[in-house]
């Protein structure tokens, strides 16, 4: 898609790169070792600088209570998985889209 891409594993390692970076954009999965991606979410919420930096939550956590707190901590979109490459796609471009027309307004 021609993004530039930084890779984390883990929930500590995603706030350390948060703290150094201001992504246009974050995949997140909620299940995440050490802090849970509902906690990379809250965390990114709770900044100045990157609460309006939207999250494309992808989990296999398919029930409507995970998908409904995702939402409530700052998720923008939620993909359950599996999904296709162009879900994906779409929610990607869509959560750019989102965050561009913010911009344009502020």
């Amino acid at each position: 898609m021609g993004l530039e891409v930084v890779d984390v594993a883990e929930g500590r390692s995603a706030i350390r790169i948060l703290e150094q970076l201001r992504p246009d954009l974050v995949c997140l999965d909620l299940m995440l070792p050490e802090l849970s991606g509902f906690e990379v979410c809250e965390y990114m919420r709770s900044r100045a600088d990157l609460k309006e930096v939207p999250i494309l939550v992808m989990s296999a956590r398919a029930k409507p209570m995970d998908r409904a707190f995702a939402e409530e901590v700052g998720a923008t979109t939620y993909l359950i998985k599996p999904f296709k490459r162009s879900d994906f796609s779409r929610a990607v471009n869509t959560c750019i889209a989102r965050l561009e027309r913010s911009a344009g307004n502020g």
